[in-house]
This record gives C-alpha cells, structure tokens and sequence, in this order.
C-alpha cells in the first residue's frame, strides 16, 4: 500500500495581467515564457531566490528575473508570475508587486498566505 493520498497535486504557472505586460514590453517570446513557466514549475523553490514575504524574485536569463509567488489550493500548487524586469528593478516596486498578487490569486490561497481572520477583525 503507498504511502500517497489521492492524486499527485498539479503543478500550474499562471501570470498576472502586469506580468504578461512586461512580457510584451520586453518582447520575450511565447517559448521564452514558456521555458521559464517550466523551469518554475520545475524548481518552484531554489536557494538562490530572493525573498521578501510572499514575494520571490529569481534571475531566469541574463540580466533578467521574474518576481513570483508560490501558493496552494486544495487541488494545485500555483506559481503565479507577477512581475518580469532587468535584475535590480522589481525591488523598488516590491510593495506594488506584493498587492498585485494578492489581488489575482484564487480567493482559497489568499487565505492560505494571509491566514484566517479572527472574528474580532471581520
């Protein structure tokens, strides 16, 4: 008997609309954006990435990294891109990046990262 409950949870890489905007400005190709939603859903956690809060920023090419967050529903694990940009740029706008993902993320998982609110705070 295996030690595994159910189904293997689903691995899924979504963008947020100012994520697919980067994209566009900087003009990175559809298999570019799909090698690098492969290599996050590969490696969703690396030792290498920044983090602040949620918040995760990963070099994903030279010169250039995607700010991510990791999150989890009853039936997938998300990475949700929500940024793309040269090294160093995402920082100075990490309290834009924080809200922007919040806000597109499946409501199960954005209570799962904010944690469940008391009664005295409803």
């Amino acid at each position: 008997m295996s030690e595994f409950e159910g189904n293997p949870v689903k691995v899924v890489a979504q963008r947020t609309e100012v994520a697919d905007r980067n994209f566009s400005d900087w003009r990175v190709s559809a298999e570019r954006q799909d090698a690098i939603a492969r290599q996050l859903k590969e490696v969703p956690r690396s030792v290498d990435d920044i983090e602040d809060g949620n918040v995760r920023l990963r070099e994903v090419e030279d010169g250039f990294e995607v700010a991510f967050v990791l999150a989890v529903t009853d039936e997938k694990f998300i990475v949700l891109i929500i940024g793309y940009d040269r090294k160093g740029e995402m920082e100075a706008s990490m309290s834009y990046l924080k809200r922007a993902a919040m806000d597109a993320l499946p409501p199960p998982a954005k209570t799962l990262l904010e944690g469940r609110k008391r009664k005295d705070e409803l």
